[in-house]
């Protein structure tokens, strides 16, 4: 795995994106909007919390929704026991209780599981998850069952005045409790457990050697990512007034895992961009096809096969260049790249529409897009063709674009020789 960079930090940068975050009803956004960017800022405020754990310490969980989840119940709990006065709280520091809540949890499960590194962790991690989600559904005072546990955020207990009825109130909440955390989490990568976790993960065996315990380290770093992923959990508690075992589930671990790859496990801010991606895919792309399941299982196969490092890599990559006043040398390829990339991708997203129009009985006999009969033999035949010559394009100008970019790096490397 490679070393996990971090970019500096510039405090005017970070108060800027807060300032335009904080901004948004300016720009008048729809409900719909509003809703979708705080769904981003759950998930991103997890994968970051996620990512102390795969990407700074090495652990690959396969069931980290289980600090979420019950971080996610134990605040609803919470808000309930708030909305009807038996527990004087301000509603804004709810998600404290959840990332308690998650910690405390992690207390326990977290030592038998960070004994281990590699593949036992992850299998260890999986197993506790089954477990967990098994006991949801058995301890129904404390889960609800199948129906989950539902709360109302419209209490009177609050420190800023705000009803929290309106969404951009919800809203203005996340952004706030997810830039504190962020903060946070970036400094903790800069303290001595957080440098210690980087030797933890690199060479267990040679941190050992200079006096680091790495189960220990391993255990701390656990704690650490519960508690976020509890913030994250008392967040998602807030915005949706409901809990269900569903959060508890592989989806949500599985859905997390992804944010983190996609982005860029290396990298700071790559699970920030991997968490707005999936999300922006899961609710907007859902919304247009009912194959974007297999759009996305595509999309995150390409990811780990042509950039491993995940898109923050990919930006990574181009940093020196950018540096050089070179990125116009390659943008042209790009643009050139881009149009046979763009008709291989058109054809197989309309074979792919084809082949779910004709698996529907109810729509199997109708014209797709308007005007195209799914039997059309001249159709599958215009597919086939631009799928043929796109391919060809792609193969000639990404060889084009590889030389270029070879050149580029060439002239750099050699004008730092001199």
């Amino acid at each position: 795995m490679q070393a996990v960079k971090y970019p500096w930090l510039s405090p005017a940068l970070a108060l800027g994106v807060l300032a335009l975050l904080l901004c948004l009803p300016l720009f008048k956004p729809s409900g719909y909007v509003v809703t979708l960017l705080s769904q981003m800022g759950i998930a991103i405020l997890f994968a970051l919390a996620y990512n102390v754990l795969f990407g700074q310490t090495g652990l690959l969980s396969f069931g980290h929704a289980v600090y979420y989840g019950v971080a996610g119940f134990l605040a609803m709990h919470a808000l309930n026991a708030i909305g009807s006065g038996a527990f004087r709280l301000p509603l804004e520091l709810l998600p404290l209780v959840g990332g308690v809540a998650a910690m405390g949890v992690a207390l326990v499960l977290g030592y038998a599981a960070t004994r281990r590194g590699g593949l036992p962790f992850a299998m260890i991690t999986m197993g506790m998850a089954e477990m967990v989600a098994t006991l949801a559904l058995k301890m129904r005072h404390t889960f609800g069952g199948e129906a989950g546990i539902s709360g109302e955020r419209m209490v009177s207990n609050t420190l800023t005045g705000f009803s929290f009825g309106p969404a951009i109130q919800v809203y203005y909440l996340i952004v706030v409790w997810v830039f504190i955390c962020a903060l946070l989490m970036y400094l903790q990568t800069q303290t001595a457990l957080g440098r210690a976790a980087n030797a933890v993960r690199d060479n267990p065996e040679r941190a050992q050697f200079i006096g680091y315990d790495p189960s220990v380290v391993r255990y701390r770093q656990f704690l650490v990512s519960a508690f976020f992923s509890g913030v994250a959990g008392g967040l998602f508690a807030i915005n949706y007034e409901i809990a269900t075992q569903e959060i508890l589930g592989e989806r949500v671990s599985s859905n997390v895992l992804f944010a983190a790859y996609i982005g860029g496990i290396g990298y700071f801010y790559g699970p920030i961009l991997g968490a707005a991606l999936v999300t922006l895919m899961q609710q907007v792309l859902s919304r247009m096809t009912e194959a974007w399941l297999l759009y996305f299982g595509v999309f995150f196969m390409l990811v780990v096969l042509y950039a491993p490092k995940g898109l923050a890599g990919l930006i990574d990559m181009h940093r020196p260049i950018w540096r050089a006043g070179r990125l116009g040398r390659l943008l042209p390829c790009y643009a050139r790249a881009s149009i046979p990339l763009a008709a291989v991708v058109a054809a197989l997203v309309l074979c792919v529409e084809l082949i779910y129009h004709k698996s529907n009985t109810m729509t199997a006999s109708k014209p797709i897009f308007g005007s195209f009969s799914p039997d059309s033999a001249v159709l599958w035949l215009s597919i086939v063709m631009v799928a043929v010559v796109g391919a060809f394009g792609c193969r000639r100008t990404f060889r084009s674009t590889k030389d270029r970019w070879e050149t580029v790096m060439h002239e750099i490397s050699s004008e730092r020789q001199q």
